[in-house]
């Protein structure tokens, strides 16, 4: 009987443990939820999501003092691991945001938008940082077509990594860091018949087979319409195979800021920034265990444009939105991100550029 009590009370505490581990991330002025924040260890790895409701599941902080959480939409908050486990409630505040002005052309002539910004995007392997590269890049928009043109960037990779890889009989890299692809249209735009978007008590919600997998909503601070959307749920994840690999996408999150007036009208022209972030596993067949990947890519609007065809002319887009082995610049735009309102690059991905991951 004393065993049973015994076992039941250590039982009883650990759940306690959980129970704690499992804050509630929010708005600090309305409240309201914040998905997709991701917490972040002083070393790269990801140990947290928050869902829909701002949730964030277990939080194993068994490796690490602080804990960063990172949202394109707010600005990043260090928390000690002690902390993380004893909050019900997280604040976040709004980072500001530059809103380019734009001159509106008359569509006599086939018009292209050109959406010009800065972007970045990592590749965690395994927990340890393998690709980082960001630059300043134009992004062209007509109909169902997207191009770009990077006119500035820095690649870096980590060399040890890429060594180990080439001892391995049968590997073929996933490199899926690069150009951030945006889109030609919004996520509200590419869905299909099986999503469900219906109006609730903070904006609309987005819905398939009957499970809320994202939300539109307005910020009254700001001004700016938000959208979130798990691409993956409801189903835990995606697989797919080629020749002898195996690849499962476990988590594709997708959030966009625009500074449209409403929600009826939601365009691709008003957006100011975008994070997509994905949770891939990848293997041989001859391996036995899957290869945890994390990429992060972002993109701030910085200058927003309209050009008519005849002006586009002699100007050199790619649809080449792969990591590009090589950097090409002329001043360093990277200092540049307090000016653009742009929160600054993780402290440990920024601690590693130059040794760790050298630059191409």
């Amino acid at each position: 009987m004393k065993i049973a009590l015994l076992i039941l009370i250590i039982f009883s505490l650990f759940f306690s443990d959980l129970l704690l581990a499992q804050p509630r991330i929010v708005d600090s002025d309305d409240g309201n939820p914040v998905p997709f924040v991701h917490l972040v260890t002083d070393n790269g790895a990801i140990i947290g999501t928050s869902n829909m409701d701002g949730v964030v599941a277990f939080i194993d902080t068994t490796h690490t003092e602080s804990i960063v959480l990172q949202h394109i939409s707010y600005r990043s908050r260090e928390c000690r691991s002690g902390y993380l486990l004893q909050a019900d409630t997280i604040k976040l505040t709004r980072r500001e945001v530059l809103i380019p002005e734009v001159v509106v052309r008359t569509k006599s002539e086939k018009v292209y938008l050109v959406l010009k910004g800065y972007f970045r995007s990592y590749q965690i392997e395994d927990g340890i940082p393998k690709y980082y590269t960001d630059g300043i890049v134009e992004y062209y928009i007509s109909g169902n077509k997207l191009r770009n043109r990077v006119l500035q960037n820095r690649t870096f990779r980590n060399r040890e990594l890429e060594e180990q890889e080439k001892k391995r009989t049968n590997m073929v890299s996933m490199v899926v860091a690069g150009v951030p692809y945006i889109g030609d249209k919004t996520p509200l735009g590419e869905l299909d018949e099986s999503y469900l978007v219906m109006e609730d008590s903070i904006g609309k919600s987005i819905l398939k087979e009957n499970v809320k997998v994202g939300w539109v909503r307005k910020d009254e601070t700001s001004s700016l319409i938000e959208l979130n959307i798990d691409l993956i749920a409801p189903d835990k994840e995606k697989e797919r195979r080629i020749f002898n690999y195996t690849s499962k996408i476990a988590i594709l999150n997708i959030t966009e800021n625009y500074s449209s007036k409403d929600m009826t009208s939601i365009l691709k022209d008003d957006m100011v920034a975008r994070k997509e972030y994905r949770k891939i596993f990848f293997k041989h067949k001859k391996e036995k265990y899957f290869t945890p990947i994390d990429v992060f890519s972002e993109f701030y609007v910085l200058d927003k444009k309209y050009l008519y065809k005849s002006e586009i002319r002699g100007i050199d887009r790619s649809s080449f939105f792969g990591l590009m082995r090589s950097s090409n610049y002329n001043e360093a735009y990277w200092d540049n991100l307090r000016q653009y309102r742009i929160e600054r690059l993780p402290v440990y991905i920024e601690k590693l550029l130059g040794s760790t991951l050298e630059e191409y």
